[in-house]
């Protein structure tokens, strides 16, 4: 049930992001010298995975018999992205990552802050600040031992918070357990008296039908 609360959401940047040069171990020959597993947290129908998608598939392809990357998407490898600055530089159980940094603020907590989802309206506006998030998310991420590749983003949409049974005002939403995705919206929400927790994208369906959740951003 679609309440009736609906947020004009920002586009945002995910990153492509690599184990740290020297790193790597190659894994075993096959049909290329070298073969990575990649994660991301998206499901294939999503724009992003689909990004994702052609930037390993150009990869492979221009490495020819040198380098192959196999995209693993819905965090299908187990690794959950809270734990991604400290899984990926090590290299042994993935070596690429779609990463999105606002589910990486445990360890990084001013990526919350970085780009916070409902400040960038428009691509062009995006594009214009590309620079200074590169400049902001390389330092961190060579402070974790990964190197930053490029950005992939997602089209400016209406957002809305989906609920288990019929929502219509504020008041009735302060009532409810709300999932989020990351720490900005946690702090958002309580200023509105809304209890909130962030859950990854894939515990999501499981949270809802538990009770864990009512509703979900």
């Amino acid at each position: 049930m679609f309440a009736k609360f609906k947020i004009r959401t920002a586009i945002t940047a995910a990153a492509i992001a690599v184990t740290g040069a020297g790193l790597v171990a190659p894994a075993p020959a096959s049909a290329a010298d070298i073969n990575w597993k990649m994660h991301m947290v998206w499901v294939p129908a999503r724009p992003e995975a689909q990004a994702y998608q052609r930037f390993a598939d150009e990869v492979t392809k221009r490495a020819g018999d040198a380098l192959d990357i196999q995209l693993f998407s819905s965090g299908s490898l187990g690794v959950k992205d809270p734990d991604m600055l400290r899984i990926l530089p090590r290299g042994n159980i993935i070596q690429a990552a779609g990463l999105y940094p606002g589910y990486l603020s445990r360890d990084k907590p001013q990526y919350a802050y970085t780009l916070p989802a409902g400040v960038v309206s428009a691509p062009e506006k995006l594009q214009a600040i590309l620079p200074e998030l590169r400049s902001i998310y390389e330092e961190t991420y060579d402070e974790a031992g990964i190197k930053l590749l490029g950005f992939v983003g997602h089209a400016v949409r209406d957002t809305h918070i989906m609920c288990k049974e019929p929502v219509n005002t504020l008041e009735d939403l302060r009532t409810k357990k709300l999932r989020v995705w990351e720490q900005f919206h946690v702090d958002v929400f309580e200023k509105l008296g809304v209890s909130a927790q962030i859950i990854g994208q894939n515990d999501l369906y499981v949270a809802m039908q538990t009770g864990v959740i009512d509703c979900a951003v």
